[in-house]
């Protein structure tokens, strides 16, 4: 059997009865005021337990697999697109290092055919070694200044150092036009260009020397 515990609100006093009383008013047994009676049911020992939280959707589960499986083939296709530019750009640079060859041998034919095969009359041949060697100063010029453009380091050399200029249009740019072009141009002109520098690196020697002497 079960006792209640009431609390008098006046004098604080407990009072202890039956839950089977009938009463519904108790008197307190310390100053005597009543107590009102609330019967409290008897505490079951078997508690019911909450039915298990359903299981997460499966969803989310799958869900991640396919972002990550998209994110994959994002990059992926992003892998590829990156790839068939580059194989795009060297086919490209292929391409036209192989017609800047063609255009080297046809131009360069051409010039040494003009300069040295085609007996041309003295005025006429005159005139194409002038403009030759014009050609060719405009390239050494042109070249100096893609250097210049390109790398600082490599421009002061170029205008520093002479034939500097070639070795960085041969070896180091990728202009394979401008090469095909300046290499006809050595080809046809070459032997004119060196006979001019000469020329004038003996006139130079002497009036240095004439210097010397007079002073």
């Amino acid at each position: 059997m079960a006792d209640v515990i009431l609390e008098c609100p006046q004098c604080r006093r407990q009072t202890v009865v039956s839950e089977h009383v009938s009463e519904k008013n108790v008197p307190c047994s310390g100053c005597g005021a009543l107590l009102p009676l609330q019967k409290q049911s008897a505490p079951s020992r078997f508690k019911l337990r909450k039915p298990p939280a359903a299981p997460p959707s499966a969803e989310p589960a799958v869900a991640a697999p396919l972002a990550a499986v998209e994110h994959t083939r994002t990059e992926d296709r992003r892998d590829s697109a990156y790839l068939k530019r580059d194989v795009q750009r060297v086919r490209r640079r292929v391409w036209m290092q192989r017609l800047s060859w063609v255009g080297f041998l046809l131009l360069a034919g051409g010039l040494y055919y003009l300069r040295f095969k085609a007996h041309l009359p003295a005025a006429t041949a005159a005139q194409v070694q002038q403009g030759g060697l014009i050609a060719l100063a405009v390239m050494y010029v042109l070249v100096i200044m893609m250097a210049l453009q390109d790398n600082m380091f490599d421009g002061l050399l170029a205008l520093a150092v002479p034939f500097y200029p070639l070795y960085y249009l041969f070896n180091i740019s990728g202009a394979v036009f401008v090469r095909a072009l300046t290499g006809a141009l050595l080809v046809g002109f070459g032997y004119d260009a060196l006979n001019l520098l000469q020329e004038m690196l003996t006139n130079l020697f002497d009036v240095i020397n004439v210097w010397i002497r007079s002073n």
